[in-house]
């Protein structure tokens, strides 16, 4: 077994050395700030072909050739002349502080070094490489790239780590980006920005003195913007270098992002305090909404830092400490991780939000206790400009044969005492009553708790026919083949999931706006498209953040149907 092992460690390391000798990256100066790569041309049109064949097949063959036609301009040498065929291009781009624009060099593989060179001109400098040619405008450039390839001095090869190489060889564009480079360059301009952070906002601050909100505390609003400014720029020593991987294929566009962070930083530190998530309670959530979005972070930390952030900028009017530490003393005893949600529409008449949520907890009855308290830190915020009001009562009504609990949010813009609404006063306050009747329907902003084993099923918007219809799925468990075919393309777990069905959402979004005579009626339709999410997903670790999107043939094909649609009806608009 140990040989096997040392037989599989040695067989790797070839591999690596071997793939090494294939790329030019270590002619690539240490000071560059981006490295690109594009993979094999010729492919990658054949993958782009048959991604618009799946989205509209009478497009393809156009889409090809103009793709095929126009990717030598890249290299400055459309024919591409004495490049060899099924290899990929790179490109570094330095970005000197004080230059007007950055140095870009492009590296080809070549089976006719002089029939490039006579193709891309004498106005580029050029460099042999092993089985590449280097060429840039920048003569000084080629000088560091010359000394690269001498051994005289440090390529970049070393600014990426073994994870950002393998995903740059394996995507059809991959882009790695340098921020140890660039952090080291604009260093002193990053700490003169942290250290003008204060003098800016306490400016804005005396700036806004005469328009400042009774109530609110804007001091301690611009000291929150201020710790959050200083925290991001003080990040950016700790981080290594950033990878985003682009591929196409048939099914969709896929995008994987990585940022490396250095282990052992209060980054990396920050990143490993949430566990990624399977997130398999979306199975359990109603089923063909246009959203859905999962969390997987440590909840009572969040509520705590929200409550003191509050407590902050509302002052006298946020809870006491002493009932803020009570909360979040029994939040973190529920062990809550995150919670799986998702949004759909509704109607005008009867409200447009239709939001469910789920939630873990190992203790039901400890979240029965606790979660009203978290909703009493914010259930009274009264100041001139607004008056929000949180009632919460507890078992209200019986859904299904189920206890749930109510919670209404009331928010009121009050008159000055002794003042009479002027015109446009009265049309504000009219205005947003209308839009709370319209978001949240005739009873207004109530959201449902019902509590189950081990889990809090929550809902706000649709009255308690949503509750009972979260209860039911719920209950049954049911697999979406267009949320499933998105999630196998995200990863296993992750800390946040984002689901995402844009041609429904902008084809109910349409009917309803409709029905205020905005539109004609059926003025765009999603008969003939196919479901589908968009997908996005967030993973933390001390090493660093991984993301994913995936953007689905299907999801293409209803964005290029509404497209349609819409183009159509604006022409009949247009001819009445």
């Amino acid at each position: 077994m140990l040989r096997l092992t040392f037989c599989g460690i040695a067989l790797l390391a070839s591999t690596l050395t071997a793939q090494a000798a294939k790329v030019p990256v270590e002619a690539f100066p240490a000071n560059s700030a981006l490295v690109i790569r594009v993979a094999d041309v010729d492919k990658t049109t054949v993958k782009l072909k048959e991604l618009v064949e799946a989205v509209e097949p009478a497009q393809a063959e156009m889409a090809s050739a103009t793709v095929g036609g126009m990717s030598g301009t890249i290299i400055d040498n459309p024919a591409k002349l004495g490049v060899k065929k099924g290899t990929d291009w790179w490109f570094a781009a330095i970005a000197e502080k004080g230059s007007p624009k950055p140095v870009l060099i492009i590296a080809v593989e070549s089976d006719d070094v002089a029939a490039v060179k006579d193709a891309v001109g004498d106005a580029y400098t050029y460099v042999e490489y092993e089985n590449w040619l280097l060429y840039s405008r920048d003569a000084e450039a080629m000088k560091a790239v010359q000394a690269c390839v001498d051994g005289k001095a440090e390529n970049v090869s070393k600014a990426a780590d073994m994870k950002a190489q393998m995903m740059i060889m394996k995507a059809d564009v991959g882009i790695f980006i340098n921020i140890q480079q660039i952090a080291s360059q604009y260093q002193g301009e990053i700490e003169a920005a942290r250290d003008n952070i204060d003098v800016v906002l306490d400016a804005a601050v005396a700036e806004a003195q005469g328009a400042a909100v009774p109530g609110i505390d804007m001091a301690a609003i611009m000291d929150f913007y201020s710790d959050l400014a200083k925290s991001l720029l003080d990040s950016v020593k700790d981080l290594d270098g950033c990878l985003i991987a682009m591929s196409v294929s048939k099914e969709g566009i896929q995008f994987d992002e990585y940022l490396a962070v250095k282990k052992g930083s209060a980054t990396s530190k920050f990143l490993s305090g949430s566990q990624p998530d399977a997130m398999q309670n979306f199975a359990k959530l109603p089923a063909n909404e246009v959203m859905y979005a999962g969390i997987s972070l440590d909840m009572a930390k969040m509520t705590k830092w929200s409550i003191e952030l509050m407590s902050k900028f509302f002052g006298e009017n946020a809870a006491p400490e002493v009932e803020v530490d009570d909360v979040i003393q029994k939040l973190s005893a529920l062990d809550m991780k995150g919670y799986v949600s998702s949004f759909g529409l509704g109607d005008v008449a009867s409200g447009l939000f239709r939001v469910a949520a789920i939630y873990d907890v190992n203790d039901t009855s400890a979240a029965k206790e606790a979660l009203p308290g978290m909703f009493k830190m914010v259930s009274n915020i009264d100041t001139p400009v607004m008056k929000q009001t949180m009632t919460y009562e507890g078992s209200a009504e019986t859904i299904d044969g189920q206890a749930v609990d109510k919670m209404t949010l009331k928010q009121e813009f009050p008159t000055p005492e002794g003042a009479d609404l002027n015109p446009q006063q009265a049309q504000a306050k009219q205005m947003q009553q209308m839009a709370m009747q319209m978001m949240y329907g005739p009873e207004g902003a109530v959201s449902r708790m019902a509590y189950l084993k081990k889990q809090v099923l929550a809902t706000t918007g649709g009255g308690t026919e949503a509750m009972s219809a979260l209860m039911k799925s719920a209950a049954s468990p049911a697999t979406s083949p267009a949320m499933d075919a998105t999630r196998s393309k995200l990863g296993a777990e992750a800390n946040i999931i984002i689901l995402f069905d844009l041609p429904s959402l902008v084809a109910q979004g349409v009917e309803q706006a409709s029905q205020f005579g905005l539109l004609p009626p059926g003025a765009l339709s999603v008969d003939g498209i196919k479901p589908s999410y968009l997908g996005y997903a967030l993973s933390f670790s001390e090493s660093g953040l991984d993301a994913k999107a995936h953007i689905p043939a299907a999801q293409l094909q209803g964005l290029y149907q509404l497209g349609m649609q819409g183009f159509m009806m604006f022409q009949q608009l247009q001819g009445q």
